[in-house]
């Protein structure tokens, strides 16, 4: 247990309180900052859930940081009280501006009541038109965006369709973990049960691997069958491959697990997303309803890694899921 790594985490909670008051602070989102996992927090510092949870007073843990830590803490919240403050006083006479402006319309309202209305009509049939075009443009964007990201991703590598290479499919079974929380809600098990999984899935690709060996990671979001991705996957070499189906969504453990793997193999990293609620929501209907909410939220923020990330991948691909995928 490192002291310099609880000393992180301190200041991280406090942190967290101190800018978002009114927010729920996660411990996965904790834990991320640090690039610690949820598995380490519960072993070594589950005494800091409370303050976590803001169930303690926050006071309590300043005995532990030293006096620099302490003045940045108490900087921080005189700054954000001198913030609240501000906006306390911004929003009066904001307020006051809008009740002399409403005075004013009320008054003008009762004299030309007819052209007022036809006026707001017009200006609402206005905003309305371009709303609907600025709606248009951000989906024409994010349409660009998303053509770009997979024309990079097949730039990486041309795939070549009649090739055929040996392969083996390795993945833990996290049904039965999914059962026993749905009855216990024992989140602390939970973690430590998928963590088990992923740590054996691991050690078996470790196995079987060589220098020719391929890793295609798929990370499992919950809305992308694993076995329609295999059998669609398209061979850019007949080196051996092994399909390892991995269900993290953080970055410290993407980082962490990736570390793990065997020097020897080759990892390419592939993560699926859907364009739209819809897409999403009938694929967790129909093939993964019984995954529990608080694992769908999580692999709803999933981390996509980059190149830049320098992490221990040859290239990575997100691809984009459709109805029945």
């Amino acid at each position: 247990m490192s002291n310099d790594t609880r000393k992180r985490l301190i200041k991280l909670i406090v942190q967290g309180h101190t800018e978002s008051p009114s927010n729920k602070l996660l411990i996965t989102d904790i834990c991320d900052r640090a690039n610690i996992t949820r598995q380490a927090f519960n072993r070594y510092y589950s005494d800091l859930k409370p303050y976590v949870k803001n169930d303690k007073p926050l006071s309590d843990l300043l005995s532990e940081l030293d006096e620099q830590s302490d003045g940045e803490v108490l900087d921080n919240f005189h700054r954000k009280i001198d913030e609240l403050q501000k906006e306390i006083s911004r929003l009066n006479e904001s307020h006051k501006r809008e009740i002399k402006h409403l005075e004013n319309r009320l008054t003008t309202t009762l004299m030309n009541d007819d052209i007022t209305l036809f006026n707001s009509e017009e200006l609402r049939i206005r905003l309305d038109k371009q709303s609907l075009h600025n709606n248009k443009l951000i989906k024409k964007i994010t349409t660009l965006e998303t053509e770009l990201t997979i024309t990079k991703s097949q730039a990486q590598t041309t795939p070549h369709k009649n090739l055929v290479a040996d392969f083996k499919v390795i993945e833990e079974d996290l049904a039965p973990t999914f059962k026993k929380y749905t009855a216990k809600k024992d989140i602390d098990l939970f973690e430590n049960e998928k963590d088990a999984a992923i740590e054996k899935v691991i050690q078996r690709v470790n196995k079987l691997c060589d220098n020719k060996t391929i890793v295609v990671v798929f990370i499992d979001r919950y809305f992308c069958s694993f076995e329609k991705f295999v059998n669609n996957y398209t061979f850019s070499s007949q080196s051996s491959h092994l399909f390892v189906r991995l269900p993290i969504h953080t970055r410290a453990e993407l980082r962490i697990a990736l570390k793990k793997f065997s020097n020897k193999a080759t990892i390419k990293l592939y993560m699926p997303y859907a364009d739209s609620d819809i897409t999403l929501k009938a694929q967790r209907r129909f093939y993964f309803n019984k995954v529990p909410d608080i694992e769908l939220e999580s692999a709803n923020k999933a981390y996509l890694p980059t190149m830049s990330d320098q992490l221990k991948l040859q290239s990575i691909c997100s691809f984009l899921v459709s109805a029945s995928d």
